[in-house]
């Protein structure tokens, strides 16, 4: 009698090459007796310790993209299920980051891209029966106890960047709001990560004001967590909080 145990499916929708996908591909594929792990993203990512990764090319704005997505996600369980002891069905979405191909740096289409990406993973979770893995920033408040009025008072938020804040607490609102029975809303800072050297630095120039950090190796473990998580859950990661100088004193001999 074969007592294997069944792998967990996980479908990481991500940005393709972005850090905090990297970050969560690391930590999936180290434990590769334990998930099968299916990335559906705009670009595949390269292979981790020379195992390939299961890819599949998604766009949000593409016709038919929810439908296409599940087809091919089923495709793929039903070929590798039985030789790689995979289960029949989807565990986990983690949704990492917004996912879409026609998109600039603008934060106002980024603004719309956080609210669109949203909606379509509480839709995909309903339609694959699994629990919906969903991380935002610490950098704009929390929509459980946010009053509309502080946003437009906050110097850091005003301008171009408002739309973006807006959309990540209308976002929040939204999975929050659902419906879903398994769901776990993970709230980070700037990851203290490697993967994450160009965007982290880009922001410590640009903010001047005390930034929450969040270690690699406690998103990963909280992520893990998550996948297997019952019920409803709001997640809070935070490490430590520094300011610019406590940045640049630490990473001066790192980076």
């Amino acid at each position: 009698m074969n007592n294997r145990k069944e792998k967990a499916v996980v479908v990481l929708c991500g940005g393709g090459s972005g850090c905090v996908t990297n970050i969560i591909c690391d930590r999936l594929m180290r434990k590769s007796e334990e998930y099968f792990l299916i990335v559906a993203g705009r670009t595949p990512m390269p292979p981790r310790d020379e195992k390939s990764i299961d890819f599949i090319h998604f766009d949000i704005f593409e016709q038919n993209a929810g439908e296409n997505l599940i087809n091919e996600i089923n495709k793929l369980i039903g070929t590798k299920g039985i030789a790689c002891g995979v289960q029949n069905k989807v565990s986990a979405v983690i949704n990492s980051i917004s996912t879409g191909g026609k998109i600039s740096y603008d934060t106002t289409k980024i603004a719309y891209l956080n609210y669109v990406s949203v909606n379509f993973m509480v839709n995909l979770a309903k339609s694959l029966n699994c629990a919906l893995v969903h991380m935002s920033s610490l950098k704009v408040g929390q929509p459980e106890n946010f009053d509309p009025t502080q946003l437009e008072s906050e110097p850091a938020w005003r301008g171009a960047r408002s739309p973006y804040a807006w959309s990540k607490l209308a976002a929040e609102l939204k999975l929050l709001n659902s419906d879903l029975q398994d769901m776990s809303l993970i709230r980070i800072g700037l990851l203290d990560s490697l993967h994450a050297k160009k965007f982290y630095t880009r922001v410590r120039v640009v903010c001047d004001f005390p930034v929450t950090i969040t270690e690699e190796k406690d998103l990963q473990n909280t992520i893990e967590k998550a996948i297997h998580a019952k019920g409803r859950h709001i997640v809070t990661v935070e490490h430590h909080v520094e300011s610019n100088l406590q940045f640049y004193r630490r990473m001066s001999n790192r980076w």
